[in-house]
């Protein structure tokens, strides 16, 4: 399994429908905006 990391001012994108975990060792606030996309 592969850790990604998010960095200030880039976007990060993954497929959820995979098993992940996500964490925020951060002191600020963390806001994630879910897309759903439509699948055939």
């Amino acid at each position: 399994m592969a850790t990604l990391r998010w960095r200030e001012g880039e976007c990060l994108v993954f497929d959820d429908t995979l098993a992940h975990t996500a964490w925020n060792l951060g002191a600020g606030d963390r806001t994630v905006l879910l897309v759903t996309f439509a699948r055939p």
